[in-house]
């Protein structure tokens, strides 16, 4: 390659004495080792030739191209030589038009050199010049769920050193791709697109609109840097109801009276859930909607995200479709909070249950394990300080079901005593106890069958006593 050491200058001189303009053709190589203002090409623009020899505008030591803009880029190639350990640099690449910048920080060795260029256009179908191969989109690493179509940085590693070295890109407007907490800055390693941005959190962009900036740490053997998507947290999870328990499955009474709302019913207090969560109709074999949180992996006490969710017979919590996991990604309808994959622990609320949540962390991806409340007291976080019950009711023959008779939906299930759920079960009924309420969709409702009533044929009175085992004095409290 031919290489011209030139003062900035010179260069322009030479290349107005060429009639190239500013243009590098392949096999050349211009080396500024000052600023070079990109806003003085004039009509000519910045480019340099696109192809398995490309020609490159290059800085050398703490050199730098200033004013670039998305009218004042390198269409093409550009090289950086650092000179000092930690020297960071931006490469001012683009279409000439439209300006896609990376910068290279953080751990860089002296004596590295990196090249790159901007490649717009699907890397499935665009090739990248210097590697002669196409990149496909659908070949993903672990934790990517998708990789933009938009376009991909062609990387050059030439000093073979990059590994550690932090990478910034100014990326297209990417709020039609992926919540801003998706976004992953990916790199082509010879057969798929891997993630080079944290795996968990929300740090690895700024923001998914025009020129927001997305960060990874660059690893060996990446010869392109593309835009990606990290897969979603899913929750496959299963809870039994005490309160519509019949032998070693729930009913489906609600269901089958066509009482249970489209809606999700968790918009009032003490909820105040704003999901937007609404079917058609009710899914098979549904027993009745449930709320899923998904909290931090260390202080559970953080919430991070809520969805609305069915919870079916057999105990199976199931997204709106009545059989998928629930999907806590950036496509579901109005949520608030979309989650990548990672470690959280899960909590289950129902309306008049008390609820329940994992005693550690869990690992929650599009591949994610089943979590099985029902099969052990242990599956339920136990707090040492709650003495009066465990986490969930023992059911017999190793099944487990969250508390029932939480009325008036707060932390704990009573007979007697302030705010406690046999008045609550009253005041629904207007304090009167010969009232019987039919085909209702009501709190009041502890056995799940419909009806809410205070006496005669499972009434509910009856009924939230012996969730107390019969003592009009016990307290029973969630374990959160």
């Amino acid at each position: 390659m031919r290489v011209v050491l030139l003062s900035l200058t010179v260069v322009f001189s030479w290349l107005a004495a060429t009639g190239q303009g500013n243009y590098v053709a392949g096999g050349n190589e211009f080396v500024s080792f000052g600023t070079t203002s990109l806003s003085t090409a004039g009509s000519n623009g910045w480019s340099t030739e696109r192809s398995g020899t490309p020609g490159y505008f290059s800085i050398y030591g703490a050199g730098l191209y200033s004013n670039a803009t998305d009218a004042a880029n390198i269409n093409g190639y550009v090289k950086y030589y650092c000179t000092t350990a930690g020297q960071g640099f931006t490469f001012p690449v683009g279409t000439g038009a439209d300006i896609r910048a990376l910068t290279v920080g953080g751990t860089i060795a002296s004596g590295s050199v990196f090249a790159t260029a901007w490649i717009a256009g699907d890397p499935s179908s665009v090739t990248d010049p210097t590697d002669a191969a196409l990149h496909p989109v659908n070949s993903k690493g672990a934790g990517i769920a998708a990789v933009s179509t938009t376009g991909q940085w062609d990387w050059q590693d030439i000093s073979s050193n990059a590994t550690g070295t932090t990478v910034s890109v100014s990326i297209p407007d990417m709020s039609s791709f992926a919540h801003t907490s998706f976004l992953r800055l990916v790199g082509w390693n010879g057969t798929q697109w891997i993630n080079l941005s944290a795996t968990q959190g929300t740090g690895a962009a700024n923001g998914n609109g025009e020129n927001n900036v997305l960060t990874g740490t660059m690893v060996a053997g990446i010869t392109a840097i593309g835009i990606g998507k990290a897969e979603a947290a899913h929750v496959v999870t299963k809870v039994f109801l005490q309160g519509a328990m019949s032998g070693g499955s729930m009913t489906t009474t609600l269901r089958n009276l066509n009482i249970i709302p489209l809606s999700q019913p968790y918009s009032g207090a003490p909820w105040n859930y704003a999901g937007v969560e609404t079917v058609a109709s009710i899914p098979a074999n549904v027993t009745d909607w449930v709320l899923v949180e998904l909290r931090d992996a260390v202080t559970p006490s953080v919430v991070y995200s809520t969805r609305a969710a069915f919870v079916k017979n057999d105990g199976s919590v199931v997204d709106m479709d009545g059989v998928s996991p629930v999907s806590f990604n950036d496509t579901v309808p109005s949520i608030a909070n979309p989650l990548v994959a990672g470690n959280y622990h899960i909590v289950i609320k129902h309306r008049n249950h008390l609820p329940v949540r994992t005693p550690a962390a869990q690992f929650l991806s599009k591949s994610s394990s089943l979590y099985d409340f029902t099969a052990a007291q242990s599956a339920a976080y136990q707090d040492g300080a709650i003495t009066a019950n465990a986490a969930m009711k023992d059911m017999g023959g190793s099944v487990y079901a969250m508390w029932a008779g939480n009325v008036n939906a707060n932390t704990t299930v009573r007979y007697s005593g302030l705010a406690n759920d046999l008045t609550a079960l009253l005041s629904v009924l207007g304090g009167s106890q010969s009232t019987i309420l039919t085909n209702v969709y009501s709190n009041a409702d502890i056995n799940m069958n419909g009806v809410v009533r205070y006496s005669g044929l499972n009434n509910d009175n009856t009924f939230l006593l012996s969730v107390l085992g019969g003592n009009q004095a016990a307290i029973f409290s969630q374990h959160q």
